[in-house]
C-alpha cells in the first residue's frame, strides 16, 4: 500500500503537468512509450516466448501512433501505420517458415492487437486534447474518472465489501467497491466541475454526471477485460515496471475503455464551453 501511495503522489503530478500545460506533443510522447511497453507486456503475456525481433515492430508503430498524432494533429494517417504493422508482421511471419521457427498465431495475432488496435484506442486521449479550447480541460476528464472509480472501488471493497462481483475473474472485486467506484467518479467529475466554473467556464453538470456514468462502466469493464486475458493465459500480472501496480497495462488496463468513452461523449454531448 505504501509503495503504491508513493507512485501516485510521484505519477499524478506529471500526468496533471503534461495533461494541463506541457505542449501536446509531451503528451504524445509519454502516451507512446506507455503504448510500447503495454504492447511486449500484452504479447508476452499472451505468448511467454515472444520473440524481440517480432515485437519490435508493433513497438514501434505503437510508439509512432499517439506522438505522430500528437504533432501532425487530423493530418496523421494511423491507419497506414496499421498497415504496414500488417506489412511486417506478414514478412516475420513468412521469413519463419524458410528458418524452421514458424512464428505462433497467437503471437501474431497478439502484435496486430496490442500494436495497432489499442493504441487507436489510447488516442483517443491526444484526439481529445487536440480539440480547440475545450481538448485540454477534457483531456483531464478520462483521468479523472478511471483514477477516481479505481481507486474508490478499491478504498470501498476494503472497507464494505462483502458480494463478490467476479469470483472466478478477479476474486478481490466485489459489489460494493464497483458501486463505491462509481461514486466516487461522479463525485470528483462534478467537484472538477465547480472548480471549472469558478474558473471561468460554463459547466452543463448533468452531462458531466453522463460523463462519469458512463466512463465508469468502461472503467470498471476496461479492468475485467484485460484481467480476463491474464487468467485465460495464467498469468497475475502484466509486469512490474510501476512499483505497487506491475506492468503499464495493470495500471492503465480500464483507460483504454474508459478514453475512447470520454471522446465519444465530449464530441456529442460538450460538457464544458467558455463563457
Amino acid at each position: 500500500m505504501k509503495t503504491r501511495v508513493i507512485t501516485a503522489v510521484v505519477g499524478i503530478p506529471l500526468i496533471f503537468y503534461a495533461v494541463l500545460f506541457a505542449p501536446i506533443y509531451v503528451m504524445g510522447t509519454l502516451m507512446g512509450a506507455i503504448c510500447a511497453i503495454a504492447v511486449w507486456e500484452f504479447m508476452h503475456c499472451v505468448y511467454p516466448a515472444t520473440r524481440v525481433y517480432v515485437a519490435v515492430w508493433p513497438m514501434l508503430v505503437a510508439f509512432i501512433m499517439p506522438f505522430w498524432l500528437s504533432v501532425r494533429g487530423q493530418d496523421a494517417s494511423l491507419y497506414t501505420l496499421g498497415y504496414w504493422l500488417f506489412f511486417a508482421l506478414s514478412v516475420c511471419m513468412i521469413a519463419s517458415f524458410r528458418t524452421g521457427e514458424r512464428m505462433n498465431l497467437s503471437e501474431m495475432l497478439a502484435g496486430l492487437t496490442s500494436g495497432m488496435i489499442l493504441p487507436i484506442f489510447l488516442t483517443s486521449l491526444i484526439r481529445i486534447g487536440l480539440r480547440e479550447d475545450v481538448g485540454r480541460v477534457n483531456m483531464l476528464l478520462p483521468f479523472l474518472i478511471a483514477f477516481s472509480c479505481d481507486s474508490g472501488a478499491y478504498f470501498t471493497g476494503c472497507a464494505f465489501g462483502k458480494h463478490k462481483m467476479a469470483p472466478h475473474l478477479s476474486p478481490n472485486k466485489t459489489v460494493e467497491g464497483a458501486v463505491g467506484g462509481m461514486a466516487w467518479a461522479v463525485g470528483f467529475s462534478l467537484l472538477y466541475g465547480v472548480l471549472l466554473r469558478f474558473a471561468g467556464w460554463q459547466v452543463n453538470y448533468l452531462r458531466l454526471l453522463l460523463y462519469a456514468l458512463l466512463g465508469g462502466v468502461a472503467c470498471e469493464l476496461g479492468d475485467l477485460s484485460f484481467s480476463a486475458v491474464k487468467r485465460l493465459c495464467g498469468q497475475k500480472d502484466y509486469g512490474r515496471i510501476i512499483p505497487g501496480h506491475g506492468g503499464v497495462l495493470d495500471r492503465f488496463d480500464s483507460m483504454y475503455f474508459t478514453a475512447p468513452m470520454v471522446e465519444i461523449l465530449t464530441f456529442w454531448f460538450p460538457a464544458l464551453t467558455r463563457f
